[in-house]
C-alpha cells in the first residue's frame, strides 16, 4: 500500500478522520483484503496499549517543549496553507494530532499523542523495510533481467544444438539408409559369389574327372604308342611301291602258303604275314628267322595261328637268303631251328 493509504488507516483506526476520508479509506479495504487484515491487527494493538503502558505525566518542561514543537509546526503548516489552495493539500501527520488533540481531555490527549507518535514510528521503521525490500527487490529483478539474459542465450544456444542435432540425425538417417542399402547389395553380391564358387567347384570336379579321362587316354595312348608306331610302319612297308613280298610255304610244297615277308630290301625292317598255322600245343612257341647260308638270326617270336608282325634285322633285308618259321619247345628262344614249318626264298 502507498503511504497516504498507510497514514489514513493510522487515523481511521484512531476515529480522526473526516467522512469524506472514512468513505476513502473503507472502499480501498473492500477492494484489498490484506490491508482489512493490517489494519485489525493495528486496531488490536492500539487496544492493548491503555492496558500495557503505565500512565506518566511528562514534566512541566517536557511538556512545554512538545506544545512549542506543535504550535511551531502548526504555524509553519498554516503559512504553507495560506500560500496552497485548500482543495490542492491534504492534512499531514502534525496536523491531525494538532487538531485531534484538540477534542479531546488533557490525559486521553497524551496517551493519543504517544499512540500517535508509536505508529508513525512504526510507519518510518515499516516504511525503511518497504524501502529496503523495494532495494532488494530492484536487486532481484536485476539479477532475474540478467538471469533470463542468460536463459534467454541458453534457450538460443539450445535451439542451435536442437537444430544441430536435427540436421545430424537426418544425416544419420540418410547414412542408415545407404547402409542398408549397401548391405543389401553386398547380401546379394555374397550370394552370388557363393553360387560362383558353387558352380566353379562343379566345374572343378568335372575339370578334375576330364583330366583324370584324359591321363588314363594318354596312359591309353602311351600303352598303345608301340603298336600305333608297329602298326603306322606295318601300314607303310605293305603300302610302299618298293616293298617286296616274298611267299613262305610249307618246306617241300610251294603251292601250300602259309605266310608272307614284305620288306624294301634296301631296308632293315619288314613285315611278317603268318596264317593257316596249326594250333600250338603244350608249351611250345613259334620263332621267325632270317637265313644267311647257314647262319640263323631270330628275329622273333609269335604264338598266334595268325599274325601280322613288325620285325627289325640287324642288316638289311636283301642280305639275307631265306626267311622262315620253325615250331620251338619251350618259351625260350633257340639259336636254331627245330622244326622248320614254313620257308621262303627272299628275291
Amino acid at each position: 500500500m502507498n503511504e497516504q493509504i498507510r497514514d489514513l488507516l493510522h487515523f481511521y483506526a484512531l476515529g480522526a478522520v473526516t467522512e469524506e476520508e472514512r468513505l476513502q479509506v473503507e472502499r480501498y479495504l473492500a477492494q484489498h483484503p490484506q490491508a482489512q487484515a493490517w489494519l485489525d491487527e493495528l486496531q488490536t494493538s492500539l487496544l492493548d496499549i491503555p492496558q500495557e503502558v503505565t500512565p506518566v505525566t511528562p514534566s512541566p518542561h517536557v511538556k512545554a517543549q512538545l506544545m512549542a514543537r506543535v504550535k511551531a509546526d502548526a504555524q509553519a503548516r498554516a503559512a504553507v496553507a495560506r500560500r496552497t489552495p485548500v482543495a490542492s493539500r491534504q492534512a499531514g501527520f502534525l496536523e491531525r494530532l494538532f487538531a485531534w488533540r484538540l477534542s479531546l481531555t488533557p490525559a486521553m490527549a497524551a496517551l493519543g499523542v504517544a499512540v500517535l507518535l508509536a505508529a508513525g514510528l512504526l510507519s518510518l521503521f515499516e516504511y525503511g523495510q518497504a524501502t529496503t525490500l523495494r532495494q532488494t527487490l530492484a536487486a532481484r529483478e536485476s539479477e532475474i533481467m540478467a538471469l533470463q539474459t542468460d536463459n534467454d542465450d541458453l534457450l538460443d544456444e539450445v535451439a542451435r544444438l536442437n537444430e544441430t542435432v536435427r540436421v545430424q540425425r537426418e544425416q544419420l538417417k540418410e547414412k542408415d539408409v545407404r547402409i542398408a542399402a549397401l548391405t543389401g547389395e553386398n547380401a546379394e553380391l555374397t550370394g552370388q559369389v557363393t553360387n560362383l564358387e558353387e558352380e566353379n567347384g562343379l566345374w572343378q570336379d568335372e575339370l578334375a574327372a576330364v583330366r583324370g579321362e584324359l591321363a588314363a587316354v594318354q596312359s591309353e595312348l602311351e600303352a598303345i604308342k608301340p603298336d600305333w608306331e608297329q602298326d603306322e610302319a606295318i601300314v607303310a612297308i605293305l603300302h610302299s611301291s618298293t616293298a617286296t613280298w616274298t611267299a613262305l610255304s610249307t618246306p617241300g610244297d610251294p603251292s601250300n602258303q602259309l605266310g608272307f615277308l614284305v620288306a624294301d630290301l634296301a631296308s632293315d625292317e619288314a613285315v611278317f604275314i603268318a596264317y593257316r598255322l596249326e594250333p600250338l600245343q603244350g608249351p611250345t612257341t613259334y620263332q621267325l628267322w632270317l637265313i644267311q647260308g647257314d647262319q640263323y638270326t631270330n628275329v622273333g617270336q609269335f604264338e598266334n595261328t595268325g599274325t601280322v608282325q613288325l620285325i627289325k634285322a640287324t642288316a638289311t633285308i636283301g642280305t639275307y637268303g631265306a626267311a622262315g618259321v620253325s615250331l620251338e619247345p619251350g618259351r625260350t628262344p633257340s639259336a636254331t631251328p627245330t622244326d622248320v614249318k614254313m620257308v621262303g626264298f627272299i628275291s
